[in-house]
């Protein structure tokens, strides 16, 4: 073979071989990359775990034998607020829930009472029950609630509209975070406004709309 083709077939080797090499490179730092997003996604899904386990047992550990108040009320689900998307979905509920003592050993954070909230649709579309902490700031007649606990629902997972658009909350478990406005009528009766919300931050997956809920209820202690 003449030496000017020769080295033709050399040259073209080496960039044959660079190619692959680059190739090669390429595929191991995307599948470090997609090794590294699957342990991130396992660590996250750990962390809620732990979270959920921890407020479980707060919960659970406090109530039903500590229960000071119970509340029965409704609310409306579905509402488009800044913190959900619309997915279409409305409703109209019935809600209901038990709360504990104020617990003594959470005194670092402001003594707490653990709660238990049921909210059940009347229209056949999404409920869920919730545990979690919730505390009350104020003394006076009037008093703001906020709470942050877990909540398991019962909604379609994955739900599609007509479209094809995804439009379920993305996961089974998702996080309620609320916050009450109440007065108190008298020593054991008070009226309260309600918002619940449902959402996993997207630490369970990607697909993650959220739910609002407005209601009214009507809280009356045991003791």
């Amino acid at each position: 073979m003449p030496e000017g083709l020769t080295r033709r077939a050399g040259w073209g080797k080496q960039k044959g071989t660079r190619r692959e090499q680059l190739c090669s490179a390429l595929r191991n730092r995307n599948g470090l990359e997609a090794r590294q997003i699957s342990a991130l996604g396992d660590t996250r899904m750990t962390a809620t775990r732990l979270l959920a386990a921890a407020m479980g047992v707060c919960a659970l550990t406090a109530l039903p034998a500590n229960a000071q108040e119970v509340y029965l009320g409704a609310s409306f689900h579905g509402v488009n607020l800044p913190t959900s998307f619309d997915t279409g979905e409305r409703g109209h509920d019935l809600q209901a829930g038990v709360r504990s003592e104020p617990i003594e050993a959470l005194k670092p954070i402001g003594k707490p009472q653990a709660y238990l909230h049921g909210q059940v649709s009347l229209d056949g579309e999404t409920s869920f029950a919730a545990a979690g902490l919730t505390w009350k700031l104020g003394k006076g007649p009037v008093y703001l609630g906020p709470a942050l606990g877990l909540a398991i629902h019962n909604g379609k997972v994955p739900k599609f509209d007509a479209q094809g658009r995804r439009i379920d909350l993305g996961s089974r478990i998702t996080f309620n975070p609320a916050l009450s406005l109440g007065y108190r009528v008298n020593d054991k009766v008070a009226a309260e406004l309600s918002w619940e919300h449902i959402s996993h931050a997207t630490l369970l997956s990607g697909q993650n709309p959220g739910m609002d809920s407005i209601g009214a209820r009507v809280v009356m202690k045991l003791d």
